[in-house]
């Protein structure tokens, strides 16, 4: 969010879901797996549970969703054929950084000043995207989408 940027600095943080964690596979095995899991997987509805501050970098300020039967059945299924240990909770981060607790409060008010609406939407998932991280670079700039995958159309 550039009011955030403005404010506090940081990257520019392309939006997305982070659905699952960490992942050891070659290229082409990660490719088979995510598309494999992405055929068995249906579109579900994401619903903003509540605006997030966090001491962890990459969730600095994040939307966090709500914890639904079907969000935690798919996500629980992509984690399981991705061999992830987990199933990470389900958020979109709006800004990466290193804040104070009295920074966070203000993030808060800055978000809920520019789109107060941000907080309740919500939206159907019906594709998925895999990434190369590298967790060193905090600004996003290395990471490379290695597939893109619609999910399976409910029947």
């Amino acid at each position: 969010m550039e009011a955030l940027r403005k404010e506090f600095g940081g990257p520019e943080v392309e939006p997305h879901i982070t659905v699952a964690g960490s992942i050891l596979f070659n290229r082409s095995e990660a490719i088979e797996k995510f598309i494999g899991a992405c055929n068995e997987i249906n579109p579900y509805v994401c619903q903003v549970d509540q605006l997030e501050t966090s001491k962890f970098y990459f969730q600095c300020v994040s939307l966090v969703f709500q914890t639904d039967h079907q969000l935690t059945q798919e996500t629980g299924l992509l984690a399981a054929r991705m061999y992830c240990n987990s199933a990470n909770m389900p958020h979109l981060s709006l800004f990466y950084g290193d804040l104070t607790d009295e920074e966070k409060k203000r993030a808060v008010e800055i978000v809920k000043s520019v789109d107060e609406g941000l907080c309740t939407i919500s939206f159907t998932i019906n594709r998925m995207q895999l990434y190369r991280v590298n967790f060193a670079d905090k600004t996003q700039k290395s990471w490379e989408m290695v597939s893109e995958c619609n999910l399976r159309p409910k029947i």
